[in-house]
């Protein structure tokens, strides 16, 4: 969707690179899971 790589990586399908992202800790959100609803958390600590 045009969202800029956030980390160095030999893939180019997005899904792993997404994935590895989360792994990595790198993507600037969290999210929680509350009784079939999510609710959306900036990571502050990587600001």
């Amino acid at each position: 969707m045009g969202a800029p790589v956030l980390i160095e990586t030999r893939s180019t399908n997005p899904l792993e690179i997404a994935r590895e992202e989360f792994e990595r800790g790198v993507i600037p959100i969290t999210v929680k899971r509350r009784k079939n609803k999510f609710v959306w958390l900036e990571r502050s600590d990587l600001f």
